[in-house]
């Protein structure tokens, strides 16, 4: 597993957060909306996964960079 050395900073949470309210919410809106609709098709669920990803792969990258492992 990659180790980072450095703190996150407000520019990491920033983007986080931004990513969040203009990427993921309107995304997961219109997903669960098709979704409720019984309209969701497969490139929907592709796509709306990848967003998702995207958004866990970097709470994961923050949250790595926080952790300092000592051994």
């Amino acid at each position: 597993m990659d180790r980072y050395n450095e703190k996150s900073n407000e520019k990491d949470a920033r983007y986080l957060i931004a990513y969040l309210n203009d990427v993921l919410i309107p995304a997961s809106d219109e997903f669960f909306s098709q979704l409720s609709d019984n309209k969701v098709k497969l490139h929907h669920v592709y796509s709306f996964n990848a967003i998702l990803a995207h958004a866990i792969d970097y709470m994961v990258f923050i949250a790595n960079k926080m952790t300092s492992a000592k051994r």
